[in-house]
């Protein structure tokens, strides 16, 4: 049977996915543009220039939102947006590790519950050694293997899969 890093290395990833700004500066001038979301700390956008990102996210399925954002829910419902039953609204790339980082931003959309539960100990783990000035190193964060599994709705323990 092939281990879990085996299964994983036979997927396809894109290189530069983004998955966390440092700002609304770099949300309009490398993603795309933006509008804001009513009262709330989270924008939707109007277009996506980002080429891999327009490759995975259509303006449908997916907003911007401030990791301090408490109710990203709320946001996401007035954007319009629908959620497919059963699933979770995530932070794609943690919230508490973009807080840690100094991220502004962060791709909000609907994903498996599944996918989302077994990432939180490696999130817990990732805010833990956190550096607070990695946003300043990177203004903008792309998709790394765990926002991968995220994304395609997989659970961190594939052996028995």
């Amino acid at each position: 049977m092939r281990s879990y890093e085996e299964k994983f290395k036979a997927l396809s990833l894109s290189n530069g996915l983004p998955v966390a700004v440092i700002n609304l500066h770099v949300l309009g001038l490398e993603i795309g543009t933006y509008e804001r979301i009513k009262q709330y700390d989270a924008y939707r956008l109007r277009n996506i220039n980002h080429p891999i990102l327009k490759d995975y996210f259509d303006i449908n399925s997916h907003i911007w939102v401030s990791p301090l954002e408490e109710r990203y829910a709320d946001a996401w419902d007035v954007a319009g947006l629908s959620k497919t039953p059963g699933s979770h609204l995530d932070h794609l790339h943690s919230k508490a590790v973009a807080n840690a980082q100094g991220y502004g931003y962060v791709l909000l959309f609907s994903c498996s519950p599944g996918a989302n539960m077994s990432a939180a100990n490696e999130e817990k783990n990732r805010k833990n050694l956190a550096d607070p000035s990695h946003a300043l190193k990177h203004r903008l964060l792309t998709a790394d293997e765990l926002h991968w599994r995220k994304i395609w709705g997989l659970k961190k323990d594939l052996i028995n899969e």
